[in-house]
């Protein structure tokens, strides 16, 4: 059989198995085998934040030397910094379809999506389906519009401006590009793909936002007085958004939102609208409970495929709009990661221990280099999170901060899970002077060497003189993350603490922050020397607090009855939460989600 015989055969076969699921009257593939699909094939990263301009270009280059005949790569321009921003075009029909990722730099999922969506057409050029989209349309992909933000992962652009509210003034090199594929091409309809806050929620139901869609405005309200009426979206935009409901609801039903349809004058997407672009925007939210973190990625990868495969093969024209104005809309009620309820709080200071919630959320834009924080205290009872623990019979207390004189920086001690039994999260080793000569300054590795605790150093000891040398030395190891330096004789190398904002502390000053031999006395009276003061004295920013937006960084100890607990002995921690991550201390198998407190 001839080769070009067998690929239609094998495309035929494919098609079939793709449309032998559920019958829809909005498209005719199978959107779970396209999910399937997505879980075999997908070459981007299981973490979508990490994906920077280097990456990026790397991929698109495979992807370009993989499908010469299909994919066309080409800079459209350049960011404020320099950096290349790309054109992919696929397809030869006369009609175009635009999508941009990224405007924003720390909203990275759907350029995940994106790559994976380039090397599906090519894997699969054979299959009628896909080739009937690219014979009919001509996809016009910028998979980071922002470099420079993404560099640094952060929304705007390197002038400190949101490109999506660039659209009137064009400020930015980015924003006027573009303008500038978009009245070069003139799209029949765009996908303007971005991240929201992984806390929002569906209406009133409780429930993250994992999807919100919008058929963007295509005309600005009236300007008269009173109230003015909403202004209207595209119909076609509205079909295409009924089309991803359907073809995402088998995946996250309950979780697809209605963005704020609000006429934006400024915003790119309202203003492509009123030049003749239909835009639906696609924003990814939070992920459901026990959802990997490229949950997203999939869910942009099946819906933007489904539409395409809508629009080819004209079942786009069977989708309600009045499915978008049915959707209910984001909520401002947030829904956390995790709540702790009904606890007694002690914040680390002086003040007593009062009844309350704690809700603790993680950075999902940062992916695992994220902080997770204390998002909120008090009386939180009208919030949902994705965990809830009842604390009522449980004292809630910051991460304690201790100093072990014993623990030397350079060698081997007890397990760190023995401070995690104490409520100890933040462990102060000690480097001692005399070993810092054999000792360079601590290496990227070495910073990086996963453990149970957060930890860190102090500085202990002086050199036998004074010399240009030990002040470079001492100044290398105070860079590399030291806390204090501990030293009865300055020998003439005083300032160089003061270089780096570092006190010089007397031993018998440091040998208050000692791990006790047993906790006992009151809890305002002990707590606060290993949480806000030793905070304080060491420069831990944001940790030995229970506040709004410090790190989450807990200890749940176990309390006799649900009296407010005043002596700390008859108190014993239970659970340990590091960065937002919840131990159980009666578990052997403690994973490390400790980081080393460097500068």
């Amino acid at each position: 059989m001839a080769s070009w015989m067998f690929e239609i055969l094998l495309g035929t076969i494919l098609v079939a198995g793709l449309n032998s699921g559920p019958a829809s009257d909005l498209f005719e593939v199978d959107v779970k085998q396209l999910a399937d699909i997505w879980e075999r094939e997908h070459i981007s990263p299981p973490d979508p934040y990490s994906i920077r301009h280097a990456e990026l270009k790397q991929h698109l280059t495979r992807a370009q030397s993989a499908y010469p005949s299909l994919i066309r790569v080409e800079v459209a321009g350049h960011s404020v910094e320099g950096r290349e921003i790309f054109l992919v075009t696929m397809g030869q029909g006369r009609e175009r379809l635009m999508l941009w990722s990224q405007m924003h730099g720390d909203e990275p999922t759907a350029t995940s999506a994106l790559l994976d969506l380039l090397h599906f057409f090519g894997r699969h050029l054979q299959d009628p389906w896909v080739a009937g989209i690219l014979n009919k349309y001509t996809l016009l992909i910028i998979p980071m519009l922002n470099p420079d933000g993404a560099e640094r992962m952060q929304r705007r652009n390197a002038q400190g401006i949101d490109i999506n509210r660039d659209a009137r003034a064009l400020q930015t090199a980015e924003g006027q590009l573009l303008k500038n594929i978009r009245d070069r091409y003139r799209p029949f309809l765009g996908f303007n793909l971005h991240n929201q806050n992984a806390t929002t929620t569906v209406g009133d139901t409780g429930r993250v936002a994992t999807i919100a869609l919008l058929a963007v405005a295509s005309d600005p309200p009236p300007g008269a007085a009173g109230a003015p009426a909403p202004a209207r979206s595209g119909v076609l935009a509205k079909q295409a958004t009924a089309v991803l409901y359907e073809a995402l609801s088998p995946f996250v039903y309950g979780h697809i939102s209605r963005y704020d349809e609000e006429f934006n004058p400024r915003a790119f997407g309202d203003n492509l609208t009123l030049w003749g672009t239909p835009i639906v925007l696609m924003e990814s939210g939070g992920n459901p409970a026990g959802e990997p973190p490229n949950f997203g990625v999939r869910l942009n990868f099946v819906g933007l495929l489904a539409v395409f495969n809508s629009l080819a093969c004209g079942k786009i024209q069977n989708a309600n709009p009045a499915v978008f104005d049915a959707l209910k809309q984001n909520s401002d009620n947030p829904i956390y990661d995790i709540m702790l309820q009904n606890g007694w709080i002690f914040t680390g200071t002086g003040v007593p221990p009062f009844r309350g919630d704690v809700a603790v959320r993680a950075d999902a834009r940062a992916g695992a280099r994220g902080t997770a924080i204390i998002a909120d205290i008090g009386d939180l009872g009208v919030f949902t999170a994705h965990r809830t623990i009842d604390c009522s019979t449980t004292l809630i207390t910051p991460g304690l901060i201790a100093w072990d004189p014993r623990k030397s920086l350079f060698a081997d001690g007890a397990p760190d899970s023995a401070y995690l039994e104490r409520g100890v999260l933040t462990l102060l080793a000690t480097a001692q002077w005399q070993d810092l000569a054999k000792n360079r300054p601590a290496s990227r590795e070495w910073m990086t060497r996963p453990r149970p605790v957060n930890w860190g150093f102090l500085l202990a000891g002086s050199p036998a003189r004074s010399s240009d040398r030990d002040q470079l030395l001492l100044a290398e190891w105070l860079s590399a993350g030291a806390r204090a330096w501990i030293s009865e004789s300055f020998l003439g190398m005083e300032a160089v603490p003061r270089w780096f904002g570092i006190g010089s502390i007397e031993s018998g000053e440091a040998l208050k922050y000692q791990i006790p031999a047993s906790w006992e006395g009151e809890i305002c009276k002990v707590l606060p020397r290993f949480a806000s003061e030793a905070a304080e004295k060491f420069a831990l920013p944001r940790r030995g607090l229970i506040a709004q937006g410090t790190v989450a960084d807990l200890v749940i100890w176990s309390v006799p009855g649900e009296a407010a607990p005043v002596d700390l002995s008859a108190c014993k921690p239970r659970l340990v939460m590091i960065n937002g991550q919840l131990i159980d201390l009666a578990q052997p198998d403690r994973p490390s989600y400790g980081r080393f407190i460097g500068r």
